[in-house]
């Protein structure tokens, strides 16, 4: 199950107390329905403990069982569920107690009168259950909710940035239909706090500081194995100049800490400027600093420059 359908079937789960939260849970799903008129009323979810709970806002307010018809159509992974409320007086009567009977569905308004600052949130925790989405916290941080009608989209938007968001809502048309969304692991889990999800809240703003720590620690694994392959480059390569220069007879001629430096690179390829610069102490019984050994080598580095370039280790060959 997604992420999206998760914190779904959660909020179904969640124990509503009150007549008049139930009341506005159910408004927020009649409220972005494309079909919902004295003909018929449809809603259409993939998620079956939301199919149920329509099915059961249905029974309550229209108080007559066997008021809807709910089929399940297979759709590639998911099952749609398509609830039809085949009443009609169940229809008049859900109609009627939220004013939404003989009432254009492109201009009609959100019912002030229905929502207070108290109980705002059981609305919008409707609206998601019917429209909304939720992106995978491991891909990206994007809630949205889809909407058939302009008007419908602009009264949440406001009701939104009203009661809760403030600002961060964005409204954007895809497809023919109204796409109101929000980025943010931040936003969205105080979101999901708002709507009474706040266990979903905090797994979902934790997914991203888990995400966070994994993503710097492969950074800094990616750093360290990069600057280990540097170090075996630069080894490798003072190895290689440190053998032309004893090649060429050149080893006698080195000062003994020069030498000393040269005999143990040559040894130990591998080891990193610390490591050098700990077993010289022990040798030299003196303190050697590391930026002591990376003198000396430049310098090591250097004379095997010159004897390439003056030919001297081909004549010594020879």
């Amino acid at each position: 199950m997604s992420t999206s359908q998760s914190i779904k079937s959660d909020l179904c789960k969640r124990k509503v107390y009150s007549k008049e939260s139930q009341f506005l849970c159910f408004y927020g799903i009649l409220i972005t329905l494309k079909k919902c008129s004295e003909k018929e009323i449809v809603f259409t979810t993939a998620n079956a403990d939301t199919a149920k709970l329509f099915e059961n806002f249905c029974i309550s307010f229209a108080h007559e069982k066997g008021c809807t018809e709910t089929v399940g159509q297979k759709k590639g992974s998911l099952i749609l569920y398509k609830i039809s409320i085949i009443s009609e007086t169940a229809r008049s009567t859900i109609l009627s107690a939220f004013h939404l009977n003989n009432t254009d569905r492109e201009t009609l308004d959100i019912d002030r009168n229905f929502i207070d600052n108290v109980l705002a949130a059981d609305f919008f925790a409707g609206v998601f259950l019917s429209c909304g989405n939720l992106t995978e916290p491991e891909k990206s941080y994007h809630l949205e909710m889809v909407l058939p009608f302009e008007k419908t989209a602009l009264d949440i938007k406001i009701l939104l940035e009203e009661s809760f968001w403030q600002e961060g809502v964005k409204l954007i048309t895809r497809r023919g239909k109204y796409v109101l969304y929000m980025k943010g692991s931040e936003r969205i889990s105080d979101f999901l706090t708002y709507i009474g999800l706040s266990d979903a809240a905090i797994d979902y703003y934790n997914t991203e500081i888990y995400k966070n720590v994994r993503n710097k620690a492969n950074r800094i694994a990616n750093c360290d194995a990069a600057n280990i392959e540097r170090a075996v480059d630069a080894g490798l390569k003072q190895f290689y100049d440190i053998e032309l220069i004893y090649a060429a007879g050149k080893r006698g001629k080195l000062p003994q800490k020069l030498r000393e430096t040269a005999d143990l690179r040559l040894e130990n390829p591998q080891m990193t400027l610390k490591e050098l610069s700990e077993s010289l102490a022990e040798i030299s019984g003196e303190p050697v600093t590391r930026s002591c050994i990376n003198h000396r080598l430049k310098k090591l580095s250097l004379m095997a420059e010159n004897l390439r370039e003056n030919n001297e280790f081909r004549s010594s060959s020879r």
